[in-house]
């Protein structure tokens, strides 16, 4: 049986055996430290989220080849259930089907499990423990995350380039993790042991060696000054791995601007010396990402933020590695996308949103990178309109850059995405 054929039956067994209205999209809070996801409007009273998308659009490829269609088909499933005495559970698991085959696979059916974790609260809310595949998302920046220690390696698949989605649909680490609130202040601690040593790509695998291929450990201290200002600082381990530490900061500027910055700082092998262009040895580097969220009239919300990755190649680095042609380049950044990581040394991402401006229920989305060593852009558009049980949207994405760039390399240049969402 053919995959999308598989992915259409899983629909429609999902489709006669549920019915739930949407919901409202629930607003962020300004001073959040982890990059707030936005809430699908698809979550029942139960707790309960299921939706099902579709996706057809020609994609310009770059080598002489051809225009080719893509296709998906996609079942998305979270649930959290209450199991009293303070006990609840959480299930979070999606199922793409793809033609062509994901990026970097041979497979057509890709199954991500989430999340999948049990966990305990105390009456007053004060301390809590967790224990299962857990996505822990750690910092405020949008387009690069330097404090997100648990990103490398959990991405599955990749369905759109939209950051807030790619940290949505990407798998959990299995740990255990205790948090003790008192006041403003909270302490938490993950213990994530290694459980298989290398990744799968099989379509049902949990994957493991993605999430838990080494034995990690992240401390953190959350404090929330004020109501204008909050902080938090982290310690992350690794065994035969790097350590770092880092710290993260949000701010309310004003009514309508959020102000953000998050800091890290570890030893590895430079993207340079990984290419045999430096010395092999680890070094001292830092990463930084800081930003503005502008709230401006008409529903409009904008973001431009500056990213800095001392590990990243430089401009002169990028330059000397063109004579390696190719096959070096293309490693590196398949490499880096794995890793979540910024492929340049400095960046800009620019992400503006509006919900209902111009027309009701039309929502616009819009996203551009810039990678200033190689002077590569990558611009994303999405309009969305939401009607009572489904979404309709039209996606478009360009990429333009030199032949050997980080937005040039890729295959394909440039697609247009028609996309139905079902709400169940």
């Amino acid at each position: 049986m053919k995959p999308i054929t598989i992915a259409a039956a899983c629909l429609l067994a999902c489709t006669w055996a549920l019915q739930a209205r949407a919901a409202t999209p629930a607003e962020p809070d300004p001073l959040a430290l982890q990059s707030a996801p936005v809430a699908d409007s698809a979550a029942s009273g139960s707790g309960m989220k299921l939706f099902a998308e579709a996706a057809l659009g020609p994609q310009q490829r770059r080598y002489g080849l051809s225009t080719q269609t893509y296709s998906r088909l996609s079942l998305d499933y979270a649930q959290t259930f209450r199991l009293g005495s303070g006990w609840r559970a959480t299930l979070s698991n999606r199922l793409d089907a793809f033609d062509p085959p994901a990026p970097g696979t041979d497979e057509r059916v890709v199954n991500s499990l989430r999340e999948a974790y049990a966990a305990w609260g105390s009456e007053g809310g004060d301390t809590s423990v967790e224990f299962g595949r857990i996505n822990v998302r750690t910092g405020p920046a949008y387009g690069y995350n330097p404090t997100d220690f648990f990103r490398a390696g959990s991405l599955r698949t990749a369905t759109s380039v939209d950051p807030i989605k790619l940290r949505q649909n990407r798998l959990g680490t299995v740990m255990l993790r205790g948090q003790r609130q008192w006041g403003p202040h909270a302490v938490s601690l993950a213990l994530a042991p290694k459980l298989e040593s290398t990744p799968s790509s099989g379509s049902f695998d949990l994957d493991l060696g993605s999430t838990n291929h080494r034995h990690r450990a992240l401390a953190s201290l959350s404090s929330r000054w004020s109501e204008r200002f909050s902080t938090q600082l982290l310690a992350f381990g690794e065994k035969d791995g790097s350590s770092q530490i880092g710290a993260n900061a949000t701010a309310l500027l004003s009514d309508a601007a959020v102000g953000y910055a998050e800091w890290a700082r570890g030893r590895e092998r430079s993207s340079a010396s990984l290419l045999g262009l430096g010395t092999p040895q680890r070094s001292s580097g830092d990463r930084l990402a800081a930003g503005v969220t502008l709230a401006l009239p008409a529903k409009l919300s904008l973001t431009v933020e500056y990213s800095y990755n001392g590990f990243g190649l430089s401009k002169a680095e990028w330059q000397a590695s063109r004579a390696l042609g190719p096959a070096a380049l293309a490693g590196l950044l398949r490499s880096t996308l794995v890793r979540q990581e910024q492929f340049g040394r400095d960046a800009w991402t620019v992400y503006a949103t509006q919900q209902g401006g111009l027309m009701r229920n039309l929502d616009l989305t819009a996203l551009v990178r810039h990678n200033m060593a190689d002077k590569s852009q990558l611009v994303w558009l999405e309009a969305r309109h939401r009607w009572d049980g489904f979404d309709g949207a039209l996606q478009a994405l360009w990429s333009r850059g030199d032949a050997l760039t980080e937005y040039g390399l890729p295959t394909v240049k440039s697609s247009l995405q028609a996309v139905i969402v079902w709400y169940f």
